[in-house]
């Protein structure tokens, strides 16, 4: 599932995905727009992404995860944009 999260955010929804394999998905997302030229009649525009990813742990409440998952993010954002950032329960 995607969904508009936020002004300029985006949540992707992946069932039945580890960390490792959600991680490897952000990552070739991440890339695939990085490496992608948007052409507009106003001209080219190139972009870049930011990600966070969080994997649901067993009773966890879902403002948890997405408050861990927003954590990432953020992380991913001051650790210099154009990446992704994994997040664990332990680390946030």
């Amino acid at each position: 599932i995607v969904t508009r999260w936020g002004g300029e955010e985006f949540l992707v929804l992946l069932k039945d995905c580890p960390l490792s394999q959600a991680a490897m998905i952000a990552e070739k997302l991440r890339r695939a727009v990085s490496e992608h030229t948007f052409v507009l009649p106003a001209g080219t525009l190139m972009l870049t992404a930011s990600l966070g990813v969080a994997e649901y742990e067993h009773r966890e409440t879902s403002t948890s995860l997405f408050s861990r998952a927003d954590k990432a993010l953020y992380r991913a954002k001051s650790g210099g944009r154009n990446r992704s950032e994994v997040s664990t329960p332990e680390a946030d």
